[in-house]
């Protein structure tokens, strides 16, 4: 375990982000480390030229005037409970918080650059001859372990001159990989872990946004304030800022943007669990097993019916659909006055579902539907 243990020692962070856009889980971070390293007295936001060191990583990137000016509206309502979402839930939780104007700043040196810039070019240009703090995220430090991404001057310039503060990721066991880089790499890297934890826990579902999430949101035409403060929202959803915005990878087909792509993905998902869950029906059906069913549906819209009725040979087993989806019109088909009253019997058997809530509303309607029929194909399957 490499982890440093200098917490509250820090007095100037300097924090590389492409900004594309920024979002509350960027101020989130910044706020994070105001209250573990209480001595810090300034934040530097490193602004991206859009030009990603990471070969795997090319893409369009908004131009930097326009990624400027959002990082700099959101960094001013960060704070206001007005206007920032974070500042309403810490404010009710009897909370202040930090990142405010006269703590942060946004440097634009990498902008006069026409290359991509390294973070070991970042770790050179700050450190002046002591080590530099830098944000980073967990995943970032994760690619150190690739030589073509992170090449060994870069590692023994960031080992020698840098001390990370890495962002969580669920997925990536930080400690795992340090020693990875350590046995692959050569170099022991100092790494502290940014604890959420510091803040309090109505704000923590904020870590969970990424810049992508932002523009699939803007794309859907989703209101964005969940994601960003108010006049950083408005400048992106009114400018339409994000809408021809492609991935960063190469794909078919090229016309989708990253919204359409992602709901694109889930539809043949869809489509695979669908036809699998028709396969262990007729199944049943050759087995004189119980083979037919009929689905009531709500938020999913009737795309479960449209999935599995779109599959020939679909009418031996689907008898009927409805589509119930005004909570009036529930309350009357379940004969009931208030969902209280609603009492789910012994028989019947469920599973509840939650995904990440910055995803589009038509993504959850996507995956709500692919893992009911994947659940209820396991559920027949268990019989077997």
């Amino acid at each position: 375990m490499y982890l440093s243990t200098a917490e509250g020692k820090l007095n100037t962070i300097y924090f590389p982000l492409t900004a594309n856009p920024v979002g509350y889980n960027h101020l989130s971070l910044a706020e994070c480390v105001l209250w573990q390293f209480p001595k810090t007295q300034l934040i530097i936001f490193i602004l991206s030229n859009g030009r990603h060191p990471d070969p795997f990583k090319s893409g369009q990137i908004l131009q930097a005037s326009l990624r400027y000016e959002i990082l700099r509206s959101a960094l001013r309502e960060w704070s206001d409970p007005e206007k920032s979402l974070p500042a309403q839930f810490a404010e009710k939780s009897g909370v202040l918080l930090k990142l405010r104007n006269d703590n942060c700043a946004v440097s634009s040196w990498e902008l006069s650059y026409r290359k991509s810039m390294r973070l070991a070019d970042h770790v050179n240009n700050f450190s002046a001859g002591q080590k530099v703090s830098m944000i980073v995220g967990a995943d970032l430090i994760e690619r150190m372990i690739d030589p073509i991404i992170f090449t060994d001057g870069d590692l023994t310039q960031i080992e020698k001159g840098s001390r990370l503060l890495a962002a969580p990721r669920n997925e990536i066991d930080i400690n795992h990989t340090l020693k990875l880089i350590k046995q692959e790499r050569g170099v022991k890297l100092d790494v502290s872990l940014i604890s959420p934890v510091v803040l309090p826990e109505n704000l923590h579902k904020f870590f969970l946004i990424s810049s992508t999430h932002i523009r699939k949101a803007s794309q859907a035409g989703h209101s964005l304030e969940s994601f960003l403060p108010e006049n950083a929202a408005r400048h992106v959803s009114q400018n339409c800022l994000y809408n021809n915005h492609k991935p960063s990878h190469v794909v078919q087909p090229k016309y989708l943007n990253e919204h359409q792509l992602s709901c694109f993905e889930l539809k043949e998902q869809l489509d695979e669990a669908a036809t699998r869950l028709k396969k262990t029906l007729d199944q049943q059906a050759i087995s004189k097993q119980p083979h037919r069913f009929a689905v009531v549906e709500t938020t999913t819209g009737g795309q479960l019916a449209q999935a599995f009725t779109g599959l020939s040979g679909a009418s031996e087993h689907f008898l009927d659909g409805r589509i119930i989806y005004n909570q009036e019109a529930q309350k009357q088909f379940l004969g009931i006055t208030e969902f209280d009253d609603l009492a789910l019997s012994s028989e019947v058997r469920y599973k509840c579902l939650e995904f990440n809530p910055f995803l589009t509303r038509k993504e959850h309607q996507l995956l709500f539907v692919i893992e009911a029929l994947t659940w209820a194909e396991k559920e027949l399957n268990k019989q077997h």
